[in-house]
């Protein structure tokens, strides 16, 4: 059980991690156009008929030097006529390398100083069918390097461009920060490249480069990846090079969404789980109090995880608690407040990513109608005999406190004391 409730809580909070608010922020402002000529619409390559494409590819060639398949699936739903659940897989073939992380809906790699993702579900906006495939993919880019948030020098992101058949758009851009690895500035090109298959389904593919860890061997990859992709993802040293000749770079190491004028200096990707048993008996975790049912200890001394007599192996079911900072403000949880479909939209794309195939069952999200302090949204799912509940609380100080229950047993004696946690949780 013990085991369960880290590898659960690490997925929950991977989810709570790449949910930010930037990804719901409305963006005041357009972001400017790239001057990069790479921002124009996919190329045309020609290829013979056996060479593999998105969207008509199995998982036998193996003419690619650099490149091997995988198999995506979509999550799981309800065909209404068959009664059946129903899912897409997708053959796409990634670049060979030993950094990488392959779950059910989205694939990472690095390679020769590329990061290449691909994600075939993934959420560009509400009624994101009403737009185009360049809109979807400039709204993205928007939230994604809000300057309110992104603090990149020299950053540039160009304009989304659709090819001629509109089943395809990409964009690129750029920008400078300090590797503190490295201890020396590099420059970054991003091409984002997003295409509708025959299906009706979007894949979002993103190659961001750097000009310090990019390799000699890099543009035989690229070939490549145009080959299967129809898009080649932006890089030219020497543009990168100028690029960080005319950019000045802070050599702080809180560079980008840390440095952000308006994060606190305790923002950070850190999430704070540890916690202190109160004299009156209550509990406190970060800057939030609660209570728990009679009985409910703390597993370890300090550590924010929670089960009857402090055993969770023994009593089947635990409560872990968390907090990290988010950055969403008063006019965000307004804007939620109005369209709280948005929110539970968001949040299920990042858990669904966050988890993969780990948990195959139902997975529900919607906002609470009341909240001790900010706005809640409850989420539940479960799978294997595991029920898994949780609130989420955005609070207007740019804060998200995760409260999250896990059951092994039928009366689901972890989702009970959840709820005597949630109606008591405050602001210390």
């Amino acid at each position: 059980m013990n085991s369960m409730i880290r590898k659960t809580a690490g997925m929950v909070l991977a989810a709570a991690l790449a949910f930010s608010v930037t990804a719901c922020k409305d963006a005041g402002q357009k972001p400017s156009s790239s001057t990069s000529s790479a921002a124009s619409v996919a190329s045309e390559v020609v290829k013979t008929p056996e060479t593999p494409t998105l969207g008509n590819a199995d998982t036998e060639y193996d003419g690619f030097q650099y490149l091997y398949p995988e198999t995506l699936a979509t999550e799981s739903k309800k065909n209404e006529e068959t009664q059946k659940m129903e899912n897409e897989s997708v053959v796409v073939y990634l670049p060979k390398s030993d950094y990488a992380s392959v779950q059910r809906t989205r694939a990472y790699v690095e390679k020769m100083g590329m990061e290449f993702t691909v994600d075939i579900q993934p959420y560009f906006q509400y009624e994101e069918d009403d737009y185009t495939l360049a809109e979807n993919l400039d709204y993205y880019l928007e939230l994604e390097y809000n300057p309110d948030y992104m603090d990149f020098a020299g950053l540039e992101v160009g304009k989304a461009v659709e090819d001629k058949a509109s089943n395809s758009a990409q964009a690129v851009v750029s920008y400078c920060k300090y590797d503190i690895v490295e201890e020396k500035p590099a420059a970054y090109f991003c091409t984002y490249f997003v295409k509708q298959l025959e299906s009706g389904l979007k894949v979002l593919v993103s190659a961001e480069i750097s000009s310090i860890e990019a390799t000699g061997k890099l543009p035989e990859l690229l070939d490549e990846i145009e080959s299967f992709y129809g898009f080649r993802p932006e890089w030219d040293s020497a543009a990168a090079e100028k690029k960080l000749s005319e950019t000045k770079v802070s050599n702080e190491k809180e560079e980008g969404i840390e440095s952000s004028s308006s994060a606190p200096a305790s923002a950070g990707l850190e999430a704070d789980t540890s916690a202190v048993k109160n004299a009156d008996g209550t509990f406190t975790v970060s800057n939030i109090t609660f209570s728990l049912p009679a009985g409910w200890e703390m597993q370890e001394e300090g550590e924010a995880v929670f089960a009857p007599d402090g055993d969770s192996v023994f009593s089947g079911c635990a409560i872990m608690v968390m907090q990290q900072y988010n950055g969403a403000t008063s006019s965000d949880l307004s804007m939620f407040s109005e369209n709280p479909e948005i929110l539970e939209a968001l949040l299920q794309s990042y858990m669904e990513s966050s988890v993969g195939e780990d948990f195959s069952g139902d997975m529900e999200f919607k906002v609470c109608e009341k909240s001790p302090f900010g706005m809640a949204i409850k989420m539940s799912m479960g799978s294997d005999g595991t029920k898994i509940n949780a609130y989420f609380i955005f609070d207007e100080e740019g804060y998200m406190s995760v409260m999250m229950s896990l059951d092994t047993e039928a009366d689901l004696p972890a989702a009970q004391a959840l709820e005597t946690l949630f109606a008591s949780v405050k602001r210390s």
